[in-house]
């Protein structure tokens, strides 16, 4: 964590903001610009006006900036200047962001409020999660505001959030510091999930169906195979045996005239 992040988030929760709204200005602040009063966009969008200083602003937002230096009698290029700004921003011209940021009940909440305020790059109020660098900004302020960093944003309209007040809807803060490459267009981080949603469920609705056609051919295989089996050596009856019966033995017709000459003889 940076030493202007621990300088913003105190700022902040000495005017009376939440820690976790003092975490979500603060880690926004060093998203755009890494906490540099001085800084310039290096890649505004293309017909937008270079950001300038700790929250990128535009040149409207910018002149104000500098009238109420003058007005304060302080260096509007003076981290001093530009951390009062914003807080007077969200009492004025941003008001309604900073309605939201104050009455924020979580650090999500927090930080979907003060991209309302900022708005930047891909940014709207029904998917404030599709706003460029989200999850950055989301974990520059995480431990400050006790919560666990996350890994991708949250998804469409979850968390409800004010438009704020905006000077300039098409302000670039692709950018800042960082120097972001710009997306063609924003990103529906809701249609993305709901399409990869239906795709696992999908997937595993057909890994069921290829199971029990696997376990289906499986079977069958097996009763192919015992069939052709039973072909291949059909089964042989075996009939016993019965003894054959004795048939009489009789005379030929020479033997018997033989026997009855000779009887004849002997008479």
């Amino acid at each position: 964590m940076s030493d202007f992040t621990t300088r913003a988030y105190k700022y902040f929760v000495d005017k009376r903001y939440s820690k976790e709204a003092a975490a979500a200005l603060a880690a926004n602040a060093m998203h755009e610009s890494g906490g540099s009063p001085t800084i310039y966009e290096k890649a505004p969008r293309p017909g937008s006006a270079a950001g300038f200083g700790m929250m990128q602003w535009d040149p409207q937002r910018k002149a104000g900036l500098y009238k109420f230096a003058a007005d304060n009698g302080l260096d509007p290029e003076s981290e001093q200047a530009q951390l009062a700004y914003i807080d007077h921003e969200l009492n004025t011209t941003e008001k309604a962001a900073g309605d939201k940021l104050r009455n924020a009940s979580s650090y999500q909440d927090a930080t979907n409020a003060v991209l309302s305020y900022l708005r930047p790059q891909g940014y709207s109020d029904k998917d404030p999660g599709s706003s460029l660098g989200y999850v950055a900004r989301y974990n520059n302020g995480a431990q400050l505001a006790g919560v666990d960093p996350i890994n991708v944003p949250p998804i469409g309209g979850t968390q409800t959030v004010g438009a704020g007040a905006a000077s300039n809807p098409a302000m670039a803060t692709a950018g800042g510091l960082l120097n972001y490459p710009t997306p063609a267009a924003p990103v529906d981080t809701s249609k993305q999930l709901a399409a990869l949603l239906a795709a696992q469920e999908d997937q595993k609705k057909q890994q069921g169906i290829d199971d029990v056609v696997k376990q289906g051919m499986g079977l069958l295989g097996q009763g192919i195979g015992e069939a052709s089996r039973l072909q291949a050596a059909p089964a042989q009856v075996h009939f016993p045996q019965l003894p054959m019966q004795q048939q009489p033995v009789f005379p030929d017709f020479a033997t018997m005239l033989a026997q009855q000459r000779l009887m004849r003889r002997m008479v």
